[in-house]
């Protein structure tokens, strides 16, 4: 049964829970992490959903597209993710949606480029 989980859940959905700790776990550890002052906390946020997230999607799109090409599913999977992010930061989040969706589509076209090119 476990065999059969891990390779269910785990294979077909690896990059979605990636994808889903990103956005969901790794903004709150913010909230962890001990600091004076309340606008450090703040500028710590906005480096997390501004640099890392869309890195950890850069690198995961071209891995993603590196073995299963270019598919607009991955993108819009990305972008479902992050509309869903929105429940606990509000639609100011939208924007950054959409920057995630083109970060994910130029993973993809990288990753494509890559696996076509034997590079």
């Amino acid at each position: 049964m476990e065999e059969i989980l891990k390779k269910v859940f785990i294979e077909k959905y690896k990059y979605s829970i990636v994808i889903a700790i990103s956005y969901y776990i790794l903004p709150f550890l913010v909230y962890i992490v001990p600091v004076e002052d309340p606008f450090d906390r703040a500028i710590l946020f906005a480096y997390i959903v501004i640099a890392a997230i869309p890195l950890i999607l850069l690198v995961l799109s071209i891995i993603f597209a590196m073995s299963n090409r270019f598919h607009w599913y991955f993108s819009f999977r990305i972008f479902i993710l992050c509309l869903a992010y929105m429940l606990f930061t509000g639609i100011g989040i939208l924007m950054f949606c959409v920057g995630y969706f083109i970060v994910s589509v130029i993973g993809q076209c990288i990753g494509a480029f890559i696996r076509d090119h034997k590079l």
